[in-house]
């Protein structure tokens, strides 16, 4: 049994562990769908992916949604990066992301 800092307790943690492993690599597929196209920003990374909230659309997220989306779509290309699948480049708009 675990206790996550949010929902719930997990009696499957197992299951759970795997259930996280398994969204982290859509959402990796997903950042690399994204950036495959083009070269992406970080904001414009995070603002195409979708998102399980009570918001419908991006611009109806509260600004603490934003900031933590904003947060995950960097850990991920961050990690797409590492392991390189990515690259940063310098656009007119600053760094930006694309497929490596």
């Amino acid at each position: 049994m675990a206790w996550p800092g949010h929902r719930d307790e997990v009696r499957d943690v197992a299951r759970r562990a795997a259930e996280i492993e398994a969204h982290h690599e859509e959402r990796l597929r997903q950042v690399l769908a994204i950036i495959s196209a083009s070269p992406a920003t970080l904001y414009d990374v995070a603002r195409r992916l979708r998102w399980r909230t009570r918001a419908a659309a991006w611009a109806d997220m509260s600004p603490y949604e934003r900031y933590f989306a904003v947060g995950e779509a960097l850990a991920h290309l961050m990690r797409l990066v590492r392991v390189g699948l990515a690259e940063e480049v310098v656009t007119g708009e600053g760094i930006a992301f694309r497929r490596a």
